[in-house]
């Protein structure tokens, strides 16, 4: 009877071993590599019947104990080309930002616009009156970091207040004529809390 090795299943393969590799041995073993072990185990086989034969024919006997035959092993898998250990990145620095104006405030105090009392963008005033970082920003107002960002331009241009960063800390920068943020109460007209900004 002749099988055709490379068209039977690993399990099958595995099964024509004198000792069967395990599930996790046959899985990294290629269908190659079974096809080899199953070859020189049934040539082993053939060699064994081969001597007994002999044995049998000068007068050997033929219940003395055989040479051990070597159990088959599981061959190393191949590695890959790429397998090479990786280096480690190297540690990431901080990025570091150059000192710029950032948002320039308004030049006429027409496009200056007073900011309500108590909300967020007063709050982001107040802070950068003193001095913030992004962090600190984030803290006050409850924003993520892409939209404390965003207010530094968006939200000091509509009010026309300009924005300056310092090694990493911004400051508000206030058009000429202004000498204080102008923040407007329930009760003011816009009118008002200019002229009390500028005072």
């Amino acid at each position: 009877m002749t099988f055709n090795l490379s068209t039977m299943t690993k399990a099958d393969l595995n099964a024509m071993l004198p000792t069967p590799l395990t599930a996790s041995a046959l899985k990294k073993t290629a269908h190659d590599a079974l096809c080899k072990l199953v070859l020189d185990a049934s040539m082993q086989e053939v060699v064994s019947q081969m001597r007994r034969s002999e044995s049998n024919h000068f007068g050997i006997d033929p219940d003395a104990e055989p040479e051990p035959t070597p159990t088959p092993t599981t061959p190393e898998p191949t590695p890959k080309a790429d397998s090479a250990p990786k280096a480690s990145p190297a540690p990431k620095t901080p990025r570091v930002l150059d000192d710029r104006i950032v948002q320039q405030p308004a030049t006429d105090l027409k496009h200056v616009k007073p900011i309500n009392e108590g909300t967020k963008k007063h709050l982001i005033a107040q802070a950068l009156l003193t001095g913030a970082t992004v962090e600190k920003l984030q803290e006050v107002t409850g924003w993520n970091r892409a939209t404390a960002l965003s207010s530094l331009t968006v939200d000091m241009r509509a009010s026309g207040l300009g924005v300056e960063r310092k090694a990493g800390v911004y400051y508000l920068i206030m058009p000429a004529g202004v000498k204080a943020i102008p923040v407007r109460a329930k009760d003011m007209t816009r009118a008002d809390a200019l002229v009390a900004a500028c005072k």
